[in-house]
């Protein structure tokens, strides 16, 4: 191997040593680039999905106050029809025929009453209309139950004039038996009172739940697999793992209390909020009776017994974005900029190869001279074109001229004799 092939292997070794130096910094930087780019959009991204989860459990919010403001309408209407009548002993017939028609024609124009009833203060029902396979069917006198033991009538009861009672919402329960299919129903009283302020009764409407669950689901959709509705005490209303629902009417005692503790204590302090645990992201809001009776009655006439409020909550379990699948969408531009770095690296590799070696060869220059200014010769040095780029100060005392005169001048001019200088220009 000549002093030329080992030059020009000194070199590219120079260089690929170069290059993989700069282009592992460049790298490394790319790679802080796409860190801060993740975690980035990981914050984007997760306050997109809190945004998201807020407005979704606040829709579900909306469409079950509509659904409960709707029946308390309802039970208005009628209270205040069935409290215009004429109860005395003497109009009992009368009254009686009035009744059957107005429940007859309201639960066929609304079709989401499973019962509507007038139950005596005594506790008997007086008139009662099912709704049977999508039309009102009036319950022969034979039929009517005497209602007095049942937890709803003895807590309606007590209730001041023009206020009104909401059950919970529970499965239907006849003679002493759960209804199959399950039939979740709210009971909506209200007590009635003549003229004269005397208790008459009760006006009871058996609200259908199954729409206003139907109507929650449909709100909720966005996030219909991880949203769930629960009654005061924690048991599903509505859940995505229908075993969990109505778990109270079975005595089964698991709520959401139990399988996560910290979020329900949290839940409990405030009416609405989010907040993530190590079990994930809980978004919830309480749904209160009484907002919806508000709505409705004004405040001056809501009176619910113990009523505490139910609660939609969505629960997205703890997971973070798969960096494979971020590197996926924006692979194209990462392998593109990893391009671009390659060839900036190879470039800043070229010209700091090609900086390093003129340093050298000037280097090298400045010892060749001052080797030439310490040697008691006459040396000068010319460039390709003939001209004298260096003489050493030998020389200039030898010829007696000064270095600036001498150096940058035509060697042939300035040295060879006249009758030899087309000689001396041809061996240049």
């Amino acid at each position: 191997m000549n002093d030329a092939d080992a030059g020009r292997n000194l070199a590219h070794f120079g260089f690929a040593r170069t290059f993989v130096g700069i282009f592992t910094a460049l790298f490394l930087f790319l790679i802080a680039i796409l860190a801060l780019h993740y975690y980035a959009d990981f914050r984007a991204h997760r306050a997109q999905i809190k945004s998201g989860e807020m407005l979704n459990v606040e829709l579900a919010r909306r469409a079950v106050t509509a659904d409960l403001a709707s029946v308390l309408t309802d039970l208005g209407f009628l209270a205040r029809h069935v409290e215009g009548l004429d109860f005395s002993a003497g109009s009992a017939s009368a009254r009686l025929s009035y009744l059957t028609q107005l429940f007859l024609t309201f639960s066929h124009e609304k079709g989401l009453y499973d019962q509507i009833r007038f139950i005596d203060s005594g506790g008997r029902e007086i008139v009662r209309v099912n709704y049977e396979d999508g039309r009102p069917v009036a319950v022969p006198n034979a039929d009517l139950q005497d209602k007095s033991s049942r937890y709803y009538f003895r807590e309606a009861m007590m209730l001041a004039h023009a206020a009104v009672y909401v059950s919970p919402l529970d499965l239907n329960v006849e003679d002493g038996r759960i209804e199959e299919p399950f039939k979740p129903v709210m009971r909506f009283a209200a007590p009635i009172d003549d003229v004269s302020g005397e208790r008459r009764g009760l006006l009871v409407l058996n609200y259908l739940g199954a729409r206003l669950i139907s109507n929650f689901r449909r709100a909720a959709a966005n996030i219909d697999d991880h949203v769930q509705l629960l009654n005061a005490d924690g048991h599903w209303l509505s859940s995505v793992d229908p075993r969990l629902e109505w778990g109270f009417m079975f005595g089964n005692d698991t709520t959401f209390g139990r399988l996560f503790p910290d979020a329900w204590r949290r839940m409990a302090s405030t009416d609405a909020g989010q907040f993530v645990t190590r079990r994930g992201l809980f978004t919830f809001v309480n749904v209160p009776h009484g907002q919806a009776a508000t709505g409705v009655l004004g405040s001056a006439s809501v009176s619910l017994p113990g009523e505490a409020a139910w609660k939609v909550v969505a629960h997205l379990p703890a997971t973070a974005p798969s960096p494979i699948l971020f590197i996926g969408r924006h692979a194209a531009l990462y392998l593109s900029l990893l391009v671009v770095f390659a060839l900036v690296a190879s470039m800043l590799a070229s010209a700091t190869v090609h900086r390093r070696t003129a340093e050298t060869q000037r280097g090298y220059e400045r010892r060749f001279r001052q080797t030439l200014e310490d040697a008691n010769l006459a040396a000068l040095m010319v460039d390709p074109h003939g001209r004298v780029t260096f003489c050493n100060q030998y020389l200039l005392e030898l010829i007696g001229e000064r270095r600036e005169d001498v150096e940058g001048s035509d060697w042939v001019n300035q040295f060879v004799p006249e009758e030899e200088r087309d000689e001396a220009r041809r061996v240049l």
